[in-house]
């Protein structure tokens, strides 16, 4: 779990850290570990050393990640993963259920829906991530299931109004001409 930008961990330049009575409080490294490593790039080059892209910015140092991770361990933060049933049956009902609203509703209505459950897919995903360290598969459900499960409800609308007018035609057919039920239907 990280903890912030690039910065957000104390880093001290090496020539502090080597005289800490002239440059640092006594007690700066106190209770401390402490990582050395490139923080900054040279002012020649374009590209940052020993640096990598991160959420939080374009580049984080190496020891602010690996400072993180060790924060991490001491202090117990893991990104949790549901279970397999739990992911599963979330995965399933999910679809199942998506599915359900779409066809009850008309495709207009429906597009709307579609892009209300994205949103609120991601939204659930990111408080679960965000208050109780809980990751949820999101890219599924919004990549995939829901678009797939709208697709499914259009085909579903298309076939039943489809047999809905051929039943309309069939019975107007022993009372109406057919020009008049190709207006009708």
């Amino acid at each position: 779990d990280h903890y912030g930008p690039a910065g957000t961990i104390k880093a001290v330049p090496i020539l502090q850290a080597l005289d800490p009575s002239r440059y640092l409080a006594s007690d700066f490294f106190r209770d401390k570990i402490v990582f050395v490593g490139v923080t900054s790039r040279p002012e020649s080059s374009a590209s940052p050393l020993d640096a990598f892209k991160t959420p939080f910015g374009p580049f984080v140092p190496s020891t602010e990640i690996h400072a993180t991770i060790a924060a991490n361990l001491l202090e117990e933060r893991a990104v949790q993963r549901l279970s397999g049933w739990t992911e599963a049956i979330l995965l399933v009902s999910l679809a199942l259920l998506a599915t359900l609203v779409f066809i009850y509703l008309r495709p207009l209505p429906g597009v709307a829906a579609l892009f209300v459950l994205m949103f609120a897919a991601w939204v659930v995903a990111y408080l679960a991530f965000a208050r109780a360290g809980t990751w949820i598969p999101v890219v599924i459900p919004a990549a995939i299931q829901l678009p797939t499960a709208y697709t499914v409800s259009l085909i579903w609308y298309y076939l039943t109004t489809v047999r809905e007018r051929e039943k309309i035609r069939r019975a107007f057919s022993f009372y109406l001409s057919p020009e008049m039920i190709k207006k009708i239907s």
